[in-house]
């Protein structure tokens, strides 16, 4: 009876023991001004490194020159936890809001800490020091990190304390116990990155904010918005996670704070397929579309319009015109670029704007005399009571095109909507390439060129104001597409 209960104490003492376990995360602070996460589990998988390993060791052995940098580098890719280093959880890097004095680390769970040790003692470059209950590594004589039971962290900061601090830091200080931890968390993909510019101390802000006014000043460009954007944006966050999929590289963006706030303004509304109709697939290059709410995007634009009325000295009556204009717009604004080539004579640009064409040719005039029938010399104004359009093609017919875009569907509901056809885009530079180079494009152009054919298109949509989602297709939608281009990679390097 007596072995049993003692037993059972071992048992309860080492779930205690292990429970109490500093987790490595923990060492990231939570005034963090930059969190990056790498998933290296899912990246090495979804990349086939465990396929390519032979692959990888010929690629870079020519990058080595002694035998006991091959052979390191040769442990390190045929079994990656030789060095002690839990390369199954999640690396990080991340830098403190100091930016006068910049400090950075990169951050590792310790699977073997004898196994770290080893592999950073170096001859004379190297060593490690054991004190205080740590190992200093240090290079050269410089301290460049530190590694506990559980963690490793190398960074630029010479200073031991900011190590232990950051090392021994509990989890209610970490940045994971904050709710932009939880934010981060919930939004975690193969890739992570977290910036926060509300750690900023007061002083850098202020000289950042000077800086960009006076770049802002300097291009004639000084709007009442311009201040209060500056404030939103220095209060804010802003998150943006990768995702590698099959044939897809899928990202997001998502912002909170006081910018968040500010973009709730934003007039924006689902974009609907009238004005979609009229762009068409053919020699299509890429196109912009937004839904607007003309009475909400005046209330928007109103400080704007009438402090650019001031600069360029118009009068009240203009300002009412242009008021009246922009209350009349409602639905989907698009605008689309086509060409049979590069040469600018083989541009096409077409504009959809909801609104109807007397309206729009009234505006014109109204801002300045016989403007109207000026652009109309120069382009196609065609139209009805609900939409108009302005297109560069003098020749332009007004109806809906034969072969319309075919992303009409994924651009419904979002509110706004852009597209980049990036394989048409890069037959068409290369065409221009080998035209303007008869002796044949340089071996660097090549490879350019060579990365460029594993795309197919680029799209970026947004249906709230805080989020926004970018999506690159690949030609190849069969293998992973960090697979392919680190197989494209791997092969320049052989």
């Amino acid at each position: 009876m007596k072995r049993n209960v003692f037993l059972w104490v071992v048992v309860a003492f080492a779930l205690i023991l292990c429970s109490c376990k500093k987790e490595y995360k923990n060492a990231i602070p939570s005034n963090s001004l930059l969190v990056a996460e790498v998933n290296l589990a899912n990246v090495a998988y979804k990349a086939g490194l465990n396929e390519k390993k032979d692959a990888i060791k010929q690629a870079l052995m020519p990058l080595f020159e002694t035998e006991e940098e091959k052979d390191d580098i040769s442990e390190i890719i045929s079994d990656p936890l030789a060095f002690g280093i839990d390369f199954l959880n999640p690396a990080y890097c991340f830098m403190l809001p100091q930016l006068d004095d910049p400090q950075a680390f990169l951050l590792f769970a310790v699977r073997d800490l004898k196994k770290v040790k080893e592999a950073f003692i170096d001859g004379d470059e190297c060593e490690v020091v054991e004190s205080e209950g740590l190992n200093w590594i240090y290079l050269e004589g410089s301290l460049v990190g530190a590694v506990s039971k559980t963690t490793l962290l190398i960074g630029n900061s010479g200073n031991r304390t900011a190590y232990k601090e950051l090392l021994e830091q509990d989890k209610s200080s970490s940045f994971f116990a904050t709710d932009n931890g939880k934010v981060f968390k919930s939004n975690i993909g193969d890739l992570t990155v977290f910036a926060n510019l509300q750690v900023l101390p007061q002083d850098i802000k202020n000289r950042l904010r000077g800086e960009i006014e006076k770049a802002l000043r300097s291009n004639d460009i000084s709007l009442p918005q311009s201040s209060r954007l500056l404030d939103a944006a220095f209060a804010s966050t802003l998150l943006l996670n990768m995702q590698f999929e099959k044939g897809l590289v899928k990202s997001k963006a998502l912002v909170s704070g006081e910018i968040t706030e500010f973009s709730k303004n934003n007039p924006a509304k689902a974009i609907d397929s009238k004005s979609m109709q009229y762009v068409s697939e053919n020699n299509l290059l890429g196109l912009v579309a937004c839904g607007i709410d003309g009475v909400a995007y005046w209330n928007y634009v109103k400080e704007t319009i009438q402090s650019m009325a001031g600069m360029y000295g118009l009068s009240a009556d203009v300002v009412s015109t242009i008021e009246n204009f922009i209350n009349q717009l409602n639905g989907t604004a698009v605008m689309a670029v086509s060409a049979r080539s590069l040469n600018e004579d083989d541009f096409k640009v077409m504009c959809g704007l909801p609104v109807a064409k007397a309206e729009m040719l009234n505006t014109l005039n109204a801002i300045q005399p016989g403007l109207a029938d000026q652009l109309n010399s120069a382009v196609a104004f065609e139209g009805n009571s609900e939409l108009t359009v302005i297109s560069s093609d003098k020749n332009y017919t007004f109806e809906p095109a034969q072969k319309s875009f075919k992303n009409t569907d994924k651009a419904q509901g979002q509110n706004m909507y852009v597209y980049l056809n990036a394989e048409y885009l890069t037959d068409l530079a290369y065409a221009e390439e080998i035209n303007d180079s008869p002796y044949g494009l340089s071996r660097s152009e090549e490879q350019v060129f060579d990365w460029l054919r594993l795309l197919k298109y680029a799209e970026v949509k947004s249906d709230k104001a805080d989020e926004c989602l970018v999506e690159v297709a690949l030609q190849n939608d069969k293998k992973n597409s960090l697979d392919v281009i680190v197989e494209k990679g791997l092969s320049y390097l052989r």
